[in-house]
Order: C-alpha cells, then sequence, then structure tokens
C-alpha cells in the first residue's frame, strides 16, 4: 500500500472513543482527552495536513508546546499522533492509580484486607483498633456492591484503552518504516533515519507504560473480583443469621 493511502486511512482507527460516562460534561476539566485526529501525508511534496478536533484549550497549549520540543524530529508525519496518545496514556496511568485507591478505601471500610505480612504489626492487627464483633450491622452493602461495580467497569475500561492503543504504536513503527525506507535521497535518507530512531525511543517508552498499565489494571480486576465474592458471601451470611 502506497504511503500516502495508508496515512489516509489511518484516522479510522485512530480516533478515540467518546467519554466513558457517556455524558457531555460543561466542566472543561473533565472533557479530557475526548479529541480525534485526520491526517494525510504526501511522500512527494513532503508535506503532512493534519485535523484534530476535541482539545482543550489547555491540551492546546500542552500539545505546542510538545512540538516545539520536537521540532527537530517533523520530518516524520507521525510525530503528531504519537504526542497525542501521550494524553491517552497519561489518562490510563491516572484512572488505574484511582481505582487502586478506591480498592484500599473499600477494604478498609468492610475490615477484608490482605494480610502481606501476617507476622507484623502492621497487617497482622495487633496494633489496629478491634473492630466490634457485629462490624458488619455498620456496612452499607448496597453501597460498597454498587463502588465495586463502578470500580470493575473503570478497570474493564482501562483495559480496553490499553488493548486498543498498544496495536497503534505498532503501526506507528511500520509507518516509520516504510517512509525512510521510501526516500531515495541518501542525505535525507540518513536524516529521517536519525529522526525515526528518536520517535522510536519514545514510542518504546509510551508501549511500556502501556504494557505496565493494562497488567496492573487487570491485576486490580482480579483483586476487585475477589472482593466482590467476599462482600457478597458475607451480605448472604448476615441477611440469613438476622432475616
Amino acid at each position: 500500500m502506497p504511503v500516502d493511502v495508508a496515512l489516509k486511512l489511518f484516522h479510522h482507527s485512530f480516533s478515540p472513543p467518546q467519554c466513558a460516562c457517556g455524558q457531555r460534561h460543561s466542566n472543561p476539566s473533565k472533557k479530557r482527552f475526548r479529541f480525534s485526529v485526520s491526517l494525510s501525508h504526501y511522500s512527494k511534496r513532503h508535506l503532512t495536513q493534519a485535523l484534530v478536533h476535541g482539545l482543550s484549550k489547555n491540551e492546546q497549549n500542552i500539545l505546542v508546546e510538545k512540538l516545539k520540543a520536537h521540532r527537530n524530529d517533523i520530518g516524520l508525519p507521525l510525530l503528531l499522533p504519537s504526542l497525542l496518545l501521550t494524553f491517552r496514556v497519561d489518562s490510563a496511568t491516572s484512572k488505574v492509580k484511582g481505582c487502586h485507591q478506591e480498592i484500599v478505601v473499600i477494604e478498609h471500610e468492610t475490615g477484608i484486607q490482605t494480610k502481606w505480612h501476617s507476622d507484623d504489626p502492621c497487617c497482622s492487627g495487633r496494633n489496629r483498633q478491634r473492630l466490634p464483633q457485629k462490624r458488619y450491622e455498620q456496612i452499607d452493602f448496597d453501597k460498597i456492591t454498587a463502588d465495586l461495580t463502578s470500580l470493575n467497569s473503570k478497570l474493564a475500561f482501562i483495559e480496553y484503552m490499553c488493548e486498543v492503543h498498544l496495536p497503534m504504536l505498532d503501526q506507528f513503527d511500520a509507518i516509520h518504516s516504510q517512509i525512510v525506507e521510501s526516500t531515495t535521497e541518501q542525505s535525507e535518507k540518513a536524516k529521517m533515519q536519525q529522526v525515526q530512531m528518536r520517535l522510536k525511543m519514545e514510542l518504546n517508552m509510551l508501549r511500556r507504560s502501556l504494557q505496565a498499565t493494562l497488567a496492573r489494571a487487570k491485576y486490580l480486576s482480579k483483586r476487585g473480583q475477589s472482593l466482590v465474592q467476599t462482600v457478597s458471601s458475607k451480605h448472604h451470611i448476615w441477611g440469613t443469621l438476622f432475616s
């Protein structure tokens, strides 16, 4: 497939999904990372045209600063999508961190906590305030169940984000290589290869970040499912005893 055609088609797969909650937010701070990009590159003219839609004013400023910092790397047309993809990576990292904090809060509220060091005071409970014998009277099981459902839904969305964007990085590498190989003038080709190496390093960092976030999301998902089962069991037992 010619390079021109490949890049014209690329915008179909790069357009990210809408906000995960499905709502339109009046608060600009909540309308983050909802954008789409259409990109066309004409190799014979060394011309790249891009249409980016949906960035907030703050995101536009961030993108401009990123482009300034990479002004020596604009020889490859996929520099812009690569920089835009950092917004998605940062979003996934932030979301999985928030989910981890939510799990810790739920574990504290229910008293169902992992004993990482069973013989140490930090996990054995020797230095903790003793919970009342009928502590489940104080637990709002409906709220906990709703929180766990919301948590697992967010983790599923994070996994989706990572699995969607990881293949894009491979596509970027493949198109970069195709563009460099199609360059006939040797001096220009050498410069393009240097640019390609710099961008390849950044794409590898994005790839490792997404892979780590994906692994963390899968781990937290299993941890959340374990909490769901335990809370459901306790709720059933409590309801049977005191119904």
